[in-house]
């Protein structure tokens, strides 16, 4: 059983600096970081104004993180909360005790004094605090329209959403199902658009495996779309076209051998 006593040690810390530290809005990360630099300076015999920190002695003191630790640092360095001297090693380490030069956290961006070790210079703050910039922002709209670039993309996904609506009433599509039929289109290059929507709606037609199931959507599609290349899948194990081992469905072996022979550019025997 936990049984402090002072004893065997307090912090002595003024109550005007603690009731600054309360309405400074700190993350639950800085306050631990906080907590262990003022402990570590005004805790030790007669009380201290600096003590010797490594990046490591915090994050085992607050059982952070080491990627949360050391945003905890950098954030609490750029708001003036911290000072740390990166030219020692460990770095000496402070709190700034005036308070009314602490920064606010709503004006801490990329241009605030970082006066913390070389180990956290490379750090980025996070972008819901500091803001994305523009430059970012076009990089991510960019990468979104090569993702896309594929002319039988937008068709294929229209088409699917008109179908489901028809039946479920509901358009159910997600990055999954998005980055899945990027997949199969890789994967066919050279399939016109008209041909793999002929499989999308031998997808549909089936009755046997039903596409529109739960769990089953253009994800489930993109990952078995060779089932649907020769025809709908119907009841009974019978295609309407009469394909497959037994004039039915085709058999693991046979669709195995369908998939391998269409990445490999090769004809397979019906």
């Amino acid at each position: 059983m936990a049984s402090p006593q002072l004893e065997d040690g307090y912090t002595r810390i003024a109550n005007e600096l603690l009731e600054a530290k309360a309405k400074a809005r700190f993350s639950a990360a800085e306050h631990s970081v906080l907590d262990v630099v003022l402990r570590e300076c005004y805790g030790r015999n007669g009380g201290q104004k600096e003590c010797f920190l490594s990046f490591a002695d915090i994050s085992t003191k607050t059982s952070l993180p080491s990627s949360t630790t050391a945003w905890a640092i950098t954030r609490l360095c750029r708001r003036n909360v911290l000072i740390r001297d990166r030219h020692t090693y460990p770095p000496k380490t402070s709190v700034q005790k005036d308070y009314e030069r602490w920064k606010p956290q709503e004006i801490v961006g990329k241009k605030a004094t970082r006066n913390c070790d070389e180990s956290h210079k490379n750090l980025r703050p996070l972008p819901q605090e500091i803001g994305v910039s523009k430059k970012k922002e076009e990089k991510k709209k960019v990468r979104a329209g090569k993702q896309h670039a594929d002319p039988r993309f937008q068709p294929l996904v229209d088409h699917y959403l008109k179908r489901t609506q028809e039946i479920t009433g509901t358009k159910p599509f997600d990055p999954a199902d998005g980055k899945n039929l990027q997949g199969l289109l890789a994967r066919n290059p050279e399939t016109p658009l008209a041909e793999i929507t002929r499989w999308l709606d031998n997808a549909f037609g089936s009755t046997e495996i039903y596409p529109l199931r739960p769990g089953f959507r253009m994800t489930e599609f993109c990952r078995h779309y060779a089932k649907y290349t020769r025809g709908p899948l119907l009841k009974g194990n019978h295609r309407g076209n009469g394909l497959g081992s037994k004039g039915g469905s085709l058999t693991q072996e046979e669709l195995h051998r369908l998939t391998e022979g269409k990445h490999e550019g090769q004809s397979v025997p019906a």
